[in-house]
């Protein structure tokens, strides 16, 4: 219900980016909800002017993680990261702790705006050049494995690393470092040779049936997969949740790259050779963090970077802001999205970091496109990236 909060003890300042710039009313969790009320009662209809206001939304989560009951408390106790290990820790008791699940009412609208043809022209130019290409940059699908040319991978296998649209082709070097590690820390790995779009854009966005469409064809390639290796956050989650929905319960493993990352050091399958001297923030996806419960990874990455000092950006973790880059809002109002994202730079200023560091290439690829609108300097670097220089591969 909050539109407004600053507690500084759990970490929170603001509840809604888009709330933030756009200062109505019907774009915070609360006027969605009462929209979706409104729909159902009957006193509302669904037109433009309201799928306008729907596709606002960048499904960050962050109103979910304000509402958690008792979250604040707990995070003022022992951090994000007592908050991240809140719900096994009470599971046992058989206590929920959910909040309003407005995420999932906001894609749930979205369906139905999809059904009635009222989805913005941008998403439904997206979901024609996925359709046709299987990537939502419209971009040959033999071009999808380009990055791999000089690697030796090989096809298929027990752990396949899932690249994801945004590191096959606009960010290929993080395809490319990833890639580069697992094979110097002795991982064995394979990839798909016909690998399409997670559908992630798809599931937050309304278009459940091409969605389904995609993760029924990678499924397929996976049937012999044990584990897989994702480098972008929505994918990721969308693998972890919406393919559930598809496949039920799932024969393999999904883990996000930092992870494996993590797991890596702490085995001490990576060893640092090469000191990085810099000064870097992390940008936490949405996806990855709210989404997944995955905040502590990236950080055991940072952190373990010989000369590399990092430093947390306020609000960070569970009270992180959007960077504007998910919930279809890229496709559905650039314009926005890139607002959002340029509001997170003073944020950056205020750390004194040369370097934005995070664990998805979408991001990546979005804030690349953030510093370009507002001509400012900073890196803007993923954690397997940082590790692979490090390491020398």
């Amino acid at each position: 219900m909050c539109s407004e909060i600053v507690c500084d003890q759990a970490g929170f300042y603001k509840a809604c980016p888009v709330y933030q710039l756009l200062e109505f009313e019907n774009y915070t969790a609360r006027g969605h909800n009462t929209i979706a009320l409104y729909l159902l009662e009957g006193s509302l209809t669904y037109n433009q002017e309201l799928a306008d206001v729907i596709y606002k939304c960048t499904t960050c989560m962050l109103c979910e993680e304000v509402c958690k009951p008792m979250g604040n408390a707990v995070a003022g106790l022992g951090g994000y990261g007592l908050k991240s290990i809140l719900d096994s820790m009470i599971k046992p008791f058989e206590i929920e702790m959910k909040p309003i699940p407005s995420v999932a009412i906001m894609e749930a609208m979205r369906a139905d705006c999809v059904e009635r043809g009222l989805e913005p022209q941008g998403l439904r130019e997206a979901a024609g050049r996925i359709e046709k290409t299987g990537n939502c940059y419209g971009k040959p699908a033999a071009d999808r494995t380009r990055w791999s040319a000089d690697l030796n991978l090989t096809i298929e296998g027990e752990t396949i690393l899932f690249v994801g649209d945004a590191a096959a082709y606009e960010a290929p070097e993080v395809a490319q470092a990833a890639a580069r590690v697992l094979q110097h820390a002795g991982k064995p790995f394979g990839m798909l040779a016909d690998e399409r779009s997670s559908g992630a854009v798809l599931f937050r966005t309304g278009n459940l049936s091409l969605g389904e469409k995609m993760a029924r064809h990678n499924l397929a390639l996976l049937e012999r997969a044990k584990e897989v290796i994702c480098l972008s956050a929505s994918d990721c989650y969308c693998i972890a949740e919406d393919w559930t929905t598809v496949a039920g319960n799932l024969p393999f493993r999904v883990r996000h790259i930092s992870t494996v990352l993590a797991d890596l050091i702490k085995k001490r399958h990576i060893r640092f050779m090469k000191s990085i001297p810099i000064t870097a923030t992390y940008e936490d996806p949405c996806y990855l963090g709210r989404g997944m419960n995955q905040y502590a990874d990236p950080r055991i990455v940072l952190n373990a970077i010989p000369g590399l000092r990092f430093v947390e950006m306020y609000p960070t973790a569970h009270a992180a802001w959007c960077c504007g880059n998910c919930g279809g809002v890229p496709e559905a109002d650039p314009e926005l999205s890139l607002h959002l994202g340029q509001r997170k730079l003073p944020l950056v200023a205020s750390t004194q970091a040369s370097m934005i560091a995070t664990a998805c290439p979408e991001v990546k690829v979005h804030l690349d496109k953030v510093m370009t609108h507002v001509g400012q300097a900073y890196q803007v670097k993923d954690i397997v990236e940082l590790v692979a220089q490090s390491i020398g591969v």
